[in-house]
């Protein structure tokens, strides 16, 4: 067993800054759904809360599918600040 340490920041409602021995993360979400881009992919967890059930995914970069993982990955993360109000649609 290794000596392990990890703490985390709140950047703003939904986004979280990680940190530990071996580097750093970022999540975003919070209770029932969670991304979390890492130095090796991205994980996202699906859960039901107050049930202790959920489900995780590892997708590493440049994995099998390509660059479509990111594209993907970059995607949510777009759809998730418009849902949380991080970021407003342009008006023309």
């Amino acid at each position: 067993m290794g000596l392990r340490w990890r703490t985390g920041v709140r950047l703003a409602p939904g986004l979280k800054l990680n940190l530990g021995l071996k580097g750093g993360s970022l999540a975003l979400g919070g209770r029932g759904l969670t991304l979390n881009l890492g130095r090796k992919g991205l994980r996202t967890t699906v859960g039901a809360p107050s049930t202790g059930l959920s489900y995780s995914r590892h997708s590493p970069y440049g994995g099998q599918g390509g660059g479509w993982g990111l594209l993907v990955t970059l995607g949510v993360l777009v759809l998730l600040a418009f849902w949380l109000g991080w970021i407003a649609p342009a008006e023309f």
